[in-house]
C-alpha cells in the first residue's frame, strides 16, 4: 500500500465479522461550520435493526444541506480527494514543523486522518489547562479527555488539532500557538 492509500477500516471490521456501530460526521473533512452532515455506519448484520435509525438522522437533516455537502463531496471526488489530502498533509507538516518539540510532542498516527494529536510534555499541564491558556492567546486546541470516553484520563495530557482548514489561516494559528508555548516556557 502507497502512503498516501487509505485503509478502510469498515473492510477491516467486516472482514473480522465484528458488529458495529460507527458515528461519523462530514465536519472533520470538509470544513463547513454547522453545514454538515452526520452519518451512522453499521454491519450489514446490524442494518436492518438500524435503518429506522439511520433514516431518522437524515430526515433531520434539511435538503440545502445535503445538497450543500454532496457539492462539496463530489467536488472533491472529482479531483481524487486531492485537494482534501493536500490540505491535510500542508496542515499536519505546518503543525509539526511549529509546535514538535515545544511544549508538544507530534504523535505519529496509525492511519492518518483530519487531525493532529499531540502529547502534552509538562506532566503537570493537563489539556484543559493548556486549552484555557491558549484561549487567552486567541488559539483554540481541544483537550484531548474528550476522546477517550471509556477512561477520560487517559486523554488528559493531550491536545488534538483540526487540520482541515485554510493553509494560511492555519499557520497563522500555529505562529500563536508556537508563541505562547514559547512564553509558557518563559
Amino acid at each position: 500500500m502507497g502512503h498516501r492509500d487509505r485503509v478502510d477500516a469498515y473492510a477491516i471490521l467486516d472482514e473480522v465479522g465484528t458488529d458495529y456501530l460507527v458515528m461519523e460526521d462530514t465536519g472533520k473533512t470538509w470544513p463547513l461550520q454547522d453545514t454538515k452532515c452526520a452519518t451512522l455506519m453499521s454491519s450489514t448484520r446490524l442494518n436492518p435493526e438500524i435503518y429506522s435509525i439511520v433514516t431518522s438522522v437524515l430526515l433531520n437533516v434539511s435538503p440545502f444541506i445535503l445538497q450543500v455537502v454532496t457539492e462539496y463531496i463530489q467536488d472533491s471526488e472529482a479531483d481524487g480527494f486531492a485537494s482534501v489530502r493536500d490540505v491535510l498533509q500542508t496542515n499536519r507538516k505546518v503543525a509539526r514543523e511549529y509546535l514538535d518539540g515545544t511544549l508538544l510532542r507530534y504523535v505519529e498516527p496509525a492511519i492518518e486522518t483530519s487531525v493532529a494529536w499531540f502529547e502534552i510534555l509538562d506532566k503537570d499541564l493537563s489539556g484543559d489547562d493548556l486549552q484555557a491558556y491558549l484561549l487567552d492567546h486567541q488559539a483554540y486546541v481541544l483537550p484531548g479527555r474528550y476522546f477517550f470516553w471509556s477512561n477520560p484520563e487517559q486523554g488528559r495530557h493531550y491536545v488534538r488539532l483540526a487540520l482541515a482548514r485554510d493553509p494560511g489561516a492555519f499557520e497563522a494559528a500555529m505562529q500563536v500557538i508556537r508563541h505562547a508555548l514559547e512564553a509558557y516556557n518563559a
